[in-house]
């Protein structure tokens, strides 16, 4: 996608869709690969890793239940698979952001679809909701 931007691509935009910002076309590409793949991967790994916290700085509904020897296992890898998909949801946005860009560009005047930017962002935040629903849901009964 990157024959698709000019060399100076709109980075941020208004409430009308009008750009506001500005960034060379590596910045942009560097900081679209960051946040679109950082972001997931920071995700994963910060839960992976807090799987392996002493059970005294973990924060669970019914901790003694779900960090029992043996259920231990299994709610760790709930909790990474549970971190994957939170880590799609944001590739997912990231990804549909990143096509919403290349579409503003292709306007004239340059224009972010708001439309599009608002399924985007609204199909976003269900997911979450929806996730973090399904993840409270799984460990509020022991």
């Amino acid at each position: 996608t990157a024959d698709m931007l000019p060399d100076r691509v709109a980075s941020h935009f208004g409430p009308s869709g009008t750009p506001d910002s500005w960034m060379s076309k590596g910045h942009f590409l560097g900081f679209s690969m960051l946040f679109g793949l950082g972001m997931p991967l920071a995700i994963t790994a910060i839960c992976s890793l807090c799987t392996l916290l002493p059970d005294s700085l973990v924060n669970l509904p019914h901790k003694e239940h779900w960090l029992s020897p043996a259920l231990r296992k299994g709610t760790r890898l709930y909790i990474i698979a549970q971190s994957l998909w939170l880590s799609c949801l944001l590739l997912l946005m990231a990804s549909a952001m990143h096509g919403l860009v290349i579409q503003a560009h292709c306007a004239e005047p340059i224009r972010l679809p708001m439309g599009g930017f608002a399924a985007v962002m609204g199909a976003f935040v269900a997911g979450v909701g929806i996730w973090l629903f399904l993840f409270l849901r799984h460990f509020s009964k022991p």
